[in-house]
């Protein structure tokens, strides 16, 4: 030990010695405590994202549950539409049959077009009217409803009333179940 004291250089040895040992102990145990936490950082992470992925899968597939259910009973809605169509094709003639020689001029059919928001028909609004607007010799442009071009313009029906009733009643329950359908899902039900 006397000759570690005599030898200054030696002593200085032992002590950068001691301390390098010192400091790469330390820096080895701070390391490893650093790996540990970012270890349990990452295992942590990965089951916040294990769990969360499970909540969305389940969440997906309860919404595809419900928006299948929906789907479902929209289409059973329509079926039934189809069915209720049906039954009244089978009764227009009969229906029409109560009101005999009853029939419908086009100024009738341009104000029902009109009146369903189709737009004016191909007439003028009445004989006081005629031409009004239009060039002289001029076609008037064709509209829904009656056939322009023809001499003269066939009578509507009963029938033919009946016919487009049930047609527009079947598109407005098929709007109306969809719409309800759609609010449902919106609301969350079943």
């Amino acid at each position: 030990m006397t000759a570690l004291i005599a030898n200054p250089l030696m002593a200085l040895l032992l002590v950068l010695t001691v301390f390098g040992g010192g400091y790469w102990a330390g820096y080895s145990r701070a390391d490893a405590e650093r790996l540990a936490e970012v270890a349990a950082l990452k295992a942590e992470y990965a089951s916040a994202y294990a769990e969360a992925e499970k909540k969305a899968r389940e969440r997906l597939e309860e919404e595809t549950g419900r928006a299948n259910a929906l789907a479902v009973r929209l289409q059973e809605e329509k079926g039934r539409i189809v069915v209720q169509t049906k039954v009244i094709t089978r009764r227009i003639k009969d229906a029409a049959r109560s009101a005999p020689g009853c029939l419908f001029g086009p100024d009738f059919v341009r104000l029902y077009n009109e009146a369903l928001g189709y737009g004016g028909g191909a007439l003028p609004e009445g004989p006081a009217s005629a031409g009004a607007g239009h060039d002289p010799g001029a076609a008037p442009a064709p509209g829904p409803g009656v056939l322009p071009g023809r001499a003269v313009t066939p009578p509507v029906s009963p029938e033919d009333l009946l016919a487009h009733a049930r047609d527009y009643g079947a598109w407005s329950r098929s709007v109306q179940a969809q719409a309800r359908a759609l609010s449902a899902f919106a609301a969350g039900g079943r």
